[in-house]
């Protein structure tokens, strides 16, 4: 729409955003070369001479055999784009020596600048991104080119818009003003709801070693399998989030309860990097200015509502090798603030969750420092779910209780070297945690949570910067724990609380049935100091009580508690 050249004419004013294009098939689809899906935006140039834009739309390609990509897909716009969908039985990101299947899907490492905001998928049965490959999801858009003003109202956007990818940050030393270019977030997916019970065995998401995949700061990079997920590269989203989990498949319900090795596998050269990066700039009166975010967020298998205590976890067993880093911490700069000269600012540190239905396996780092003096450390949740099974398939592999181990030293797990070979070996219920891996983060807030028993393995100091939250059926002594071990927690702000779980017809849950205080002798102490202490629910200290197994029949389980629980509150305890 070109309102200088015709200021009557407005028919187009209503349509500079690009539409939808979906095509999808249980078969095969096939765009062929000189082909174009073209969802691109168009533009209205004011009668200021400003361009008014629009943004690009969204496009689906779903087929259940192959796609076919030789033809050109767009989704450019002047205010950014859409989503582009892209679903196939097989997708490759990257080369491989390995010849891929001839209904593979093959993306190059340069294929996400297209002009989406947003790129998903998905390989139903299966997905990789190479190793050694480089995935750069940049959004490049519109702006004026040079013969706009002479382009009448309807022609083709192409003739008066150019295509360019802005630089990261725009400045303009005049307002002291840092802009953030539009970012894109990529979202890869192994399988799908549909997918059958042999696919969940086989089906597989590969971010192989020396991978890397980068969005801009504050973007998002979500990585989801309905099997195995092997993450062994490089995912940068500084500032932004990055998610790593599974995907509930109908045939879910009748898979779980009889046990499987799969999981959400880390490895040692895993780097996960959500820390934030200033950015600065100096002024026409040579001052510098800038952004000073804080850190980003990883969540690995689920999430821990900290109202409620509910995890929302997945069926995957979370296996975080040695060697690889997780980091969402902040950071800092020295920013000219007017009225106090130059300050260095900066940054809190981000969120970092840990949860599975199945088991958890933390043998890596996780890190989320403050980014410098006045800001606070980030937050660390583990959380070891207990999910219902089928009672009439559920297997003893499945039902064994969920124990979340607290040590002051962490114990390494002696695991074997691939997922595949250490399948067999995962047990459902371990949980293992310990307190130097809390402190070495830089972490000022903790939530701990075991739908079934928390227990420390001996003499346990831990002292929190903001607070710490623990969730439980029990709290206890692990077994190899010494009668007179002392559990010192402290923090502003505690919290101790239960875990509730309802039960439902034809389900059984691996939880203790009937708890009760256990009455085994122990000189054992706990004691938490906090300026505020919350306790709610149901707390126990020791626990006695079954575990009903597959052929209906009681296990006994007993935990060690406490000869003395002291809570002691400078402020309230509620």
């Amino acid at each position: 729409n070109n309102l200088l050249l015709d200021a009557a004419n407005t028919t187009g004013l209503a349509y500079v955003n690009g539409g939808k294009v979906s095509l999808r098939s249980t078969g095969n689809i096939n765009l062929m070369a000189g082909s174009v899906v073209d969802a691109s935006s168009g533009g209205t140039l004011g009668l200021d001479g400003r361009l008014a834009g629009g943004k690009g739309g969204d496009v689906t390609l779903g087929a259940f055999g192959a796609l076919g990509l030789d033809g050109e897909v767009r989704g450019y716009g002047v205010n950014g784009g859409g989503t582009l969908a892209l679903q196939a039985r097989k997708v490759q990101i990257g080369d491989s020596p390995v010849a891929a299947d001839d209904d593979t899907l093959k993306l190059a490492g340069g294929f996400f600048n297209k002009g989406f905001s947003a790129y998903d998928i998905t390989g139903n049965e299966g997905l990789i991104v190479t190793d050694g490959t480089q995935v750069d999801v940049t959004v490049p858009v519109y702006r004026l080119g040079a013969p706009a003003s002479s382009i009448a109202t309807g022609s083709d956007p192409a003739r008066a818009l150019e295509r360019w990818t802005p630089m990261l940050y725009q400045e303009d030393p005049t307002k002291s003003l840092l802009t953030q270019r539009r970012g894109a977030g990529l979202s890869l997916n192994a399988g799908y709801v549909d997918s059958t019970a042999e696919q969940l065995a086989t089906t597989a998401l590969t971010v192989g070693q020396g991978a890397v995949i980068n969005v801009d700061p504050g973007q998002a990079i979500n990585l989801r399998s309905v099997g195995q997920l092997n993450m062994d590269g490089t995912l940068n989203a500084w500032g932004g989030s990055v998610a790593l989990g599974g995907v509930t498949a109908g045939s879910s319900k009748d898979v779980n309860p009889i046990g499987h090795g799969r999981s959400i596998w880390v490895g040692e050269h895993a780097l996960i990097d959500v820390a934030a990066r200033a950015a600065t700039a100096v002024d026409v009166l040579g001052r510098t200015y800038g952004l000073v975010r804080d850190g980003g967020s990883i969540n690995i298998g689920g999430t821990l509502d900290l109202q409620t205590g509910v995890a929302t976890a997945s069926d995957l067993f979370v296996v975080v090798r040695e060697g690889a880093r997780l980091d969402a911490s902040g950071t800092q700069a020295l920013l000219n603030i007017p009225g106090q000269g130059m300050v260095r600012q900066a940054s809190n540190g981000g969120s970092i969750s840990l949860a599975s239905n199945n088991g958890l396996y933390l043998d890596g780092s996780f890190v989320a420092r403050a980014g410098g003096a006045g800001a606070a450390g980030g937050s660390l949740a583990v959380a070891l779910e207990s999910p219902d099974y089928d009672r009439f398939i559920a297997v003893d592999r499945v039902l064994k209780g969920r124990e979340l181990l607290i040590s002051q030293v962490h114990q390494r797990h002696d695991l074997a070297a691939t997922a595949q070979e250490a399948a067999d070996s995962l047990e459902y219920g371990h949980g293992r945690l310990g307190v130097d891996q809390v402190s070495a983060g830089g972490f000022d807030n903790l939530a701990l949570m075991s739908n079934g028993v928390m227990s420390f393995d001996g003499d346990v100091s831990l002292n929190m910067g903001q607070s710490l939250r623990l969730f439980g059926t029990a709290f206890g002594l692990s077994e190899n724990a010494a009668d007179n071990s002392r559990v010192n927690l402290a923090a502003p702000y505690l919290l101790l609380a239960g875990v509730n779980t309802s039960g439902r017809d034809g389900y059984v849950r691996p939880v203790i049935v009937l708890p009760v205080p256990s009455q085994r002798e122990t000189a054992a102490q706990f004691n938490a100091r906090a300026n505020l202490i919350d306790v709610r629910d149901s707390v126990l200290f020791g626990v006695k009580g079954s575990l009903r197994q597959a052929d209906d029949s009681l296990l006994d389980v007993e935990r060690r508690g406490f000869d003395q629980v002291n809570l002691t509150s400078e402020g309230d305890l509620r």
